[in-house]
């Protein structure tokens, strides 16, 4: 006969049983022998010591659908936790801290939700933690810097926020950190430098700011480092060049500027080099002649110049080169050409004489340069010798200075070369819907002719130049679908003549400056889409012109300003899937011409204001999503019939 169970064996089973009906045990793929009398050892999933304390729980891939209960904190023999590719919800028990012997925590690939416990940290004995593709908040612990044992850390693609955390400097036996696709802001930590065993290190997407720490060139067993789709500003370090196990580099996608360290030829072990899309400037050094074991080299999208050095034929390894979107090119000499000629995917030109003309034909000749001009959909005549009217896309005076640049949906990739703003008769410069990529060029702000300015439709980065409130002239400009970031210049309330101003689909941010409430000619303001917050400026109701307006898709918060009731002209005015709150002015109902109100997914409340029915041009009304409702008295429903498209409930 079975002796009977120990106490400490029967908290096991408890715990077990919990996490059973916590997580939906009826309808796991396999729940075999659950809540028996069985051993349990016998129970699909778990593991026990030879004195029936349970040691491993493996229940990946199992369908359990739930929150996860406190009680599995009791298990206190618990070697390995391993619950990943299921449906758990909810916060990470904080008293998973209490597992003393735990080694391996695994709980990859849920939806699991809220911060990651400081608790955890005394996890002594941790080594392995997997918590990626789920959807966690809050900063990363510092306290997790205590974990002297951990090996093994994976949080990507998570919703994590806040700094590195400095005191992760002292985790002496991590070899592999994975933060990527998160929203990380801060500065790389110089300490990280010290972690001795890191093999590792992805913390790619994210919103890291700073320069590339000197300090990490003491890594001397790092081998994988991605840092690509951040903010990263400043140079390159030479001190890098002393990472002689580094085997994959990416920092492609940032802010990165300077020239490319002749020490960087010292990476011997480099098989993988990514710097594209940044602002890295200058030649490419002879140095890197010496990465011999190098397949993979992606220069692209950079401020490079400068014929390839010859010594680059020494790389007989290199599979795939890509030095397109700069000015570097290929030597014309047999040799190179044929040692080029070997790689299987080159992208890039080859050298030409350089055109020193007049000031716009060497501009122009930049922008070809810069932007992949043999590609382009239609480049007759570019680069010829005929008068540039006759160049297509390029419109001059009598004088011949270019005055209109018309080069939409033509397959221009590359960066907007800083040359553009010697075209100082320019009025029309229209580049939108095509790949370009990089930041906007502070130099076009010197563009003082400039009426008419459109962007949209390209892959554009990093801020809006302030130089640009210097476009005195200038009354339409369209930004919209880049990726652009940062705040909102204040500087741009100087446009005085601005008509059009189009920004839609970006990531900027920051708060709608009241400073723009003296473009008194305004007319169409659109924002929608972006990551804007704070509160609705009263300052914009002197924008007495303005027909259109749409805020929608960003996080701004607090009431509608009476003061807005003054935009007499208005049309239409989306104010969807923000956080505005309050109630809605009565004042309303003088924007006697508003044909489309949008106010819906926001945090409005109370009945629509009778005074509404005022509005006998409308066309389009939305509160749906909101606390407001529509009174029942029969004017106002008379009134609500009349439009073509209601969307929201009654009182």
């Amino acid at each position: 006969m079975e002796a009977p169970a120990s106490e400490a064996v029967q908290r096991d089973r408890a715990a077990l049983v919990a996490l059973y009906q916590a997580t939906d045990g009826p309808n796991w793929k396999d729940h075999t022998n659950w809540l028996s009398d069985a051993p349990l050892g016998d129970w699909y999933g778990v593991t026990t010591a030879a004195d029936g304390h349970v040691s491993i729980l493996y229940l990946a891939d199992n369908n359990l659908a739930g929150v996860l209960p406190a009680q599995l904190g009791q298990l206190a023999h618990l070697t390995v936790l391993h619950l990943a590719n299921n449906s758990l919800t909810g916060a990470l028990p904080v008293g998973l801290g209490q597992l003393n012997r735990l080694a391996v925590l695994d709980l990859f690939d849920n939806s699991l939700t809220g911060a990651l416990p400081a608790e955890w940290a005394r996890l002594a004995r941790l080594r392995v933690l997997f918590l990626s593709h789920n959807n966690l908040q809050g900063p990363l612990p510092g306290q997790w810097g205590h974990l002297s044992k951990l090996e093994l850390l994976d949080l990507a693609d998570n919703d994590l926020t806040g700094a590195l955390p400095a005191e992760w400097g002292q985790l002496g036996n991590l070899m592999e950190l994975d933060l990527s696709n998160n929203c990380l802001t801060g500065w790389l930590p110089a300490g990280w430098g010290g972690l001795g065993q890191l093999e590792r290190l992805w913390l790619a997407e994210n919103r890291l700011t700073g320069q590339l720490p000197a300090e990490w060139g003491g890594l001397s067993k790092l081998k994988r480092l991605s840092l690509t789709g951040n903010c990263l500003r400043g140079v390159l370090p030479a001190a890098w060049g002393r990472l002689s196990n580094l085997e994959r580099l990416d920092v492609a996608s940032n802010r990165l500027r300077g020239l490319l360290p002749t020490a960087w030829g010292r990476l011997a072990a480099l098989v993988k080099l990514s710097l594209s899309d940044n602002d890295v400037a200058g030649p490419l050094p002879a140095s890197w002649g010496n990465l011999r074991k190098i397949k993979w080299l992606d220069l692209a999208g950079n401020r490079l110049t400068g014929a390839l050095p010859p010594r680059l034929t020494r790389l007989t390894e290199l599979e795939e080169f890509y030095f397109d979107h700069t000015q570097l090119c290929a030597p014309r000499d047999s040799a190179f050409q044929a040692w080029l000629q070997g790689i299987a995917d080159v992208r890039g030109a080859n050298c030409v004489p350089v055109v020193r003309e007049q000031p716009d034909k060497a501009a122009l000749v930049a922008l070809y340069s810069a932007t992949d001009g043999t590609h382009w959909t239609n480049h007759a005549n570019w680069l010829s010798d005929a008068p540039l009217d006759h160049w297509y896309g390029v419109t001059t005076d009598t004088d011949g200075r270019a005055t209109a640049l018309r080069l939409a949906d033509n397959n221009l990739r590359g960066l907007l070369p800083a040359e553009l703003g010697q075209l100082e008769h320019l009025t029309v410069l229209h580049l939108g819907d095509n790949h370009l990529t990089g930041e906007l060029p502070a130099e076009l702000g010197k563009l003082f002719n400039l009426v008419s300015l459109g962007l949209a439709g390209n892959r554009l980065q990093g801020p809006l130049p302030v130089e640009w409130g210097r476009l005195n002239r200038l009354e339409e400009l369209d930004l919209g679908n880049n990726h652009l970031r940062g705040p909102l210049p204040v500087e741009w309330g100087e446009l005085k003549h601005l008509i059009k101003l189009s920004l839609w689909g970006n990531r900027l941010t920051g708060s709608l400056p009241v400073e723009w409430g003296q473009l008194r000619r305004l007319e169409e303001l659109d924002l929608a889409g972006n990551h804007l917050q704070g509160p609705l400026p009263v300052e914009w109701g002197h924008l007495r012109r303005l027909k259109e307006l749409d805020l929608a898709g960003n996080h701004l918060r607090g009431p509608l300003p009476v003061e807005w009731c003054q935009l007499v002209q208005l049309t239409v005015l989306f104010l969807a899937n923000n956080r505005l709150e309050g109630l809605l002015p009565a004042e309303l109902g003088c924007l006697s011409k508003l044909e489309w109100l949008d106010l819906s997914a926001n945090c409005l409340a109370e009945p629509l204001p009778p005074s509404l029915t005022g509005l006998v041009a409308l066309e389009g009304l939305y509160f749906d999503n909101t606390g407001l409702c529509a009174p029942r008295d029969r004017a106002f429903q008379e009134w609500l019939r009349g439009i073509e498209d209601v969307r929201g409930a009654n009182c």
